[in-house]
């Protein structure tokens, strides 16, 4: 009897040993159970940033290539459109050739002076003649403005010891428009006209003056147009003194000289799809407006120059005699 539970007790505590054992074992699996699901749930946190994180670089991918296209198609319909456009270009150029070879065969005078556009083209391509160049429209405004003063020299001479108050108040309108001529019109446009064009003849001559025109305005009467307006309106500064305007009315009369210019040019390119100037087809909207204003604001700075000037030589003169004077006495 005592064997048998001696026996009970060793294989129960046998069994009791292999439980704990059991335990133990399970207990291990467990915490290493724990540790891969740890493992793995870190593992998928990692991948799931990882994709958010290509997810994002596929977009902005995308945004960049269909940024990239953009850039592309609009290149490519600028490229196109240039293509086009000195297609024509080079289309009017051999019209214009075979014209002029045509015209020299039969002997017919061919006129483009101040208006290389207008050798023998259509009605809307010759649209404003010669009036669309500032260069003529200057040359009319200091022919128009030597003429007032030849003018009023002869009124000058012929009222010189009249008691008649209605000539002489003639005469004193004469002066006065003859010195608003001068402050407002002849030298500021006079001035402007000289540098701009010899400024961008020395830069690129082909934006205002082509070499296609070389061939028929000889070089004197380039200088004719382009250079000696100048020299002539400072001698006649200089030797005739002119009443400027308040600076106020004069800036205002010179800018809407120029805004109107300008609206004239923008109305030509309306009605021939032509720029007056070949410098205005190789610049954008936004460019053509800032050299728009920059012009303007070059005219304005050309009539104070004038002021300044007028004022210099007479003040000068006027101090140069006071002290003669003061010498003789």
């Amino acid at each position: 009897m005592m064997e048998e539970l001696e026996v009970e007790q060793l294989k129960s505590s046998s069994d009791l040993h292999y439980q704990h054992l059991t335990n133990s074992r399970l207990k291990d699996q467990l915490e290493l159970s724990k540790k891969e699901n740890m493992r793995l749930h870190e593992r998928e946190r990692q991948l799931e940033t990882s994709l958010k994180t290509l997810q994002n670089c596929l977009k902005d991918a995308k945004e960049d290539v269909q940024r990239l296209q953009g850039i592309i198609a609009s290149r490519a319909t600028q490229y196109n459109h240039d293509i086009k456009r000195r297609e024509r270009e080079h289309n009017r150029v051999k019209e214009r050739l075979n014209q002029l070879l045509i015209a020299k065969k039969e002997n017919k005078q061919v006129s483009i002076l101040c208006n290389y556009k207008a050798i023998d083209m259509p009605a809307h391509q010759t649209y404003g003649g010669s009036w669309k160049f500032l260069t003529f429209i200057d040359l009319v405004i200091q022919a128009v403005f030597f003429g007032v003063c030849v003018l009023t020299d002869l009124s000058s001479l012929l009222t010189k010891g009249s008691a008649s108050m209605e000539q002489k108040r003639q005469l004193r309108k004469l002066i006065s428009l003859r010195d608003w001529m001068m402050a407002v019109l002849a030298f500021p446009v006079g001035a402007f006209v000289v540098t701009m064009f010899w400024t961008l003849y020395v830069y690129d001559r082909d934006l205002v003056y082509p070499r296609l025109l070389d061939s028929f305005i000889p070089q004197w009467l380039n200088h004719g147009m382009h250079t000696t307006v100048l020299p002539f309106i400072i001698i006649e500064m200089r030797t005739t003194h002119h009443r400027y305007p308040s600076r106020t009315c004069g800036l205002f009369a010179v800018c809407m000289f120029a805004v109107g210019y300008v609206v004239w040019m923008c109305w030509v390119h309306s009605m021939t799809g032509v720029w007056v100037y070949p410098l205005l087809e190789h610049i954008g909207p936004m460019a053509r407006i800032l050299f728009f204003v920059c012009l303007m604001a070059l005219i304005s700075v050309y009539y104070v120059l004038g002021e300044i000037l007028n004022n210099y030589i007479w003040d000068s003169s006027k101090s140069t005699l006071e002290s003669d004077k003061t010498k003789t006495d």
